[in-house]
């Protein structure tokens, strides 16, 4: 994957290499090569690599928008270097996964830009709820499909088409992939509360300091649970960038007495059942059996806000 992102710009590749310092769990590609089970091989590496690559260049963008500092316990592009090398990075990852995807001889490219439309419409609808305590879950549950689950089920997808997979395996393994891909990013929702950063790789309550109000905040604030002047107060406070240390344990004790964290494990459980139950209409296999440790991993861990 490091060949083909090599450039003839010296600069470029070492802000490249940079990136590269922090490993990622490299789960997109291990669902692709899982959901084409290894069929047309040389084909499905191609397409493991390009959609790592996609992510990789999602989370650069992702980085300048959040105004993040840490990505995967290291400092970030935007950080690092400036916006303008983070962007550009970014840009040049999404040409090499589009490049990558383009040598596939399979009807994968619908999928792939529909899916690239996706990861934008989500982060404009992100941008959209900034700091919004309304918004409902099933506009966040939609919001977090396009921004996590349309790539990771795209994955899914078009690993079975290169695999050659029969029409119910294709729509099986997509659906598979939406499910987990929520499932996922819900998880993602609680680790922004731990205090484990060698877990979470990014700061303690980032998204909420951003303005990204995520399941866990939905509960405690649309539920019966607080006065109406604590929703006031805390409302101010992250509006006004004045989430400190303290306010966050605050909240943090608020979401664990009201039950909002187990509230958002409880939905983590149900859309990764959902994955499990698209699997368990397949005949079983060894990728199935993959597929399956996968979604139990993810379901199972999910305690790192305690």
């Amino acid at each position: 994957m490091r060949k083909e992102l090599k450039s003839e710009s010296r600069y470029l590749n070492e802000v490249s290499d940079f990136f590269f310092i922090g490993k990622g769990k490299m789960l997109r590609p291990i669902l692709t090569l899982l959901c084409g089970e290894e069929n047309n091989k040389y084909d499905l590496l191609i397409a493991s690599a390009a959609f790592e690559i996609l992510h990789m260049a999602s989370l650069v963008h992702d980085d300048i928008i959040d105004q993040s500092k840490i990505r995967r316990s290291n400092k970030t592009i935007n950080e690092k270097y400036s916006i303008c090398e983070a962007l550009l990075l970014g840009d040049f990852y999404y040409i090499k996964a589009i490049d990558l995807f383009s040598r596939i001889n399979k009807p994968i490219m619908k999928y792939v830009i529909n899916t690239i439309v996706k990861l934008i419409e989500g982060e404009m609808d992100e941008r959209d709820y900034l700091f919004d305590f309304s918004i409902d879950e099933s506009k966040y549950l939609n919001m977090i499909y396009k921004k996590t689950g349309s790539l990771i089920s795209a994955c899914c997808t078009v690993g079975a088409i290169i695999g050659d997979q029969n029409d119910k395996k294709v729509y099986k393994y997509k659906k598979y992939g939406e499910y987990l891909g929520i499932a996922y990013q819900l998880r993602d929702d609680l680790y922004d509360y731990s205090e484990n950063i060698q877990v979470i790789g990014k700061d303690i309550g980032q998204d909420l300091k951003n303005g990204i109000i995520t399941l866990p905040i939905i509960h405690l604030f649309q539920g019966d649970y607080l006065k109406e002047s604590e929703k006031k107060t805390f409302k101010n406070l992250i509006k006004e960038g004045m989430l400190d240390e303290d306010v966050l344990k605050s909240l943090k004790l608020k979401m664990l007495e009201t039950g909002s964290f187990e509230y958002t494990k409880e939905k983590i459980l149900f859309y990764g059942n959902s994955a499990y139950s698209e699997l368990e209409e397949l005949e079983d296999c060894e990728y199935i059996k993959e597929l399956k440790a996968i979604t139990k991993y993810i379901i199972k861990n999910n305690d790192v806000y305690k």
